[in-house]
């Protein structure tokens, strides 16, 4: 259903490349992870996929969507955006048009014509709202509300695709369970293909099937949540790992990862993570594994 293979983003007039060599692939039905810390092209790699890259930013490689080559065919990617795939944005506060009731801006996505509200209450019943809510304007929803009316608009032409760009990161922690439980059960009740962008390993788990791990635009390891779990290869999934603080004790020190992640064009032609590995050997300066 969605597909990279080589994607590459370069910005012409500095002439940096920001992303290299990305490729991973999600099955239809599917749910798929992006890993890794801030600054590791996760959601860069989210805005080439969709044609959405700021001004001055290109992108080169394969993409396709639900068959469809798109990266040499603007116009058919328009064709499918809010159709075939969709896009749940990272900020409930700036994903909705402040001066528009809630229910117009789930409206938005659907076929024009007689049937448009009724659709409109079927669509916010499925993500657990009221009828009344699409009388509301944004400033009068709490922050889940929001993203449950952005989740709403998301789905409302059908898509079979639902890219979510860290979907929860601005709510509370009792919130962001309630919203992943609901676009993890929203996403199996209509066996979409789903990618989702995320910085915390414990969503990704417990979310996706699989794991794309990415490090200073590139990615570094691919396979299931359960092998990823059990027997990471990279050091830099290891580290990701065993940064996450356990639940079942208290530590004096939480664990991090030293240093923070470069950019592309400073590791190019070796392994990224080297200088922040304590494994890493001669060979990791020399070559990207």
């Amino acid at each position: 259903m969605l597909s990279a293979n080589g994607l590459t983003v370069r910005q012409p007039a500095t002439g940096r490349t920001l992303l290299s060599g990305v490729s991973f692939e999600a099955a239809p039905g599917e749910s798929v992870a992006i890993v890794g810390e801030s600054g590791s092209g996760k959601s860069l790699t989210v805005r080439a996929l969709l044609g959405l890259l700021p001004a001055g930013l290109e992108s080169s490689g394969e993409v396709r969507v639900d068959g469809h080559r798109v990266d040499d065919d603007p116009r058919t990617l328009r064709g499918l955006r809010g159709g075939t795939v969709s896009l749940l944005m990272q900020d409930p506060f700036t994903l909705l048009n402040p001066l528009r009731k809630a229910g117009r801006q789930i409206a938005d996505g659907l076929p024009r014509g007689a049937g448009r509200t009724a659709e409109v209450t079927r669509l916010l019943a499925e993500v657990g709202l009221g009828a009344e809510v699409a009388e509301r304007y944004p400033f009068q929803l709490s922050g889940g509300m929001r993203q449950r009316v952005g989740l709403a608009a998301a789905l409302a032409a059908g898509p079979r695709v639902l890219v979510a760009d860290e979907p929860t990161t601005a709510l509370d922690a009792t919130t962001q369970r309630e919203v992943l439980a609901l676009i993890r059960r929203v996403q199996r009740d209509r066996d979409m293909t789903f990618l989702l962008i995320t910085h915390d390993l414990r969503v990704a788990f417990s979310m996706c099937d699989r794991v794309v791990v990415m490090y200073a635009g590139r990615v570094v390891e691919d396979g299931t949540a359960a092998e990823l779990r059990a027997r990471p290869r990279h050091p830099y999934t290891r580290a990701l790992l065993a940064a996450e603080p356990p639940a079942d004790r208290r530590l004096a020190v939480l664990p991090s990862v030293p240093g923070s992640v470069p950019a592309h064009d400073a590791v190019a032609g070796r392994c990224g993570f080297a200088d922040r590995c304590a494994h890493a050997i001669d060979a990791c300066w020399t070559a990207t594994p």
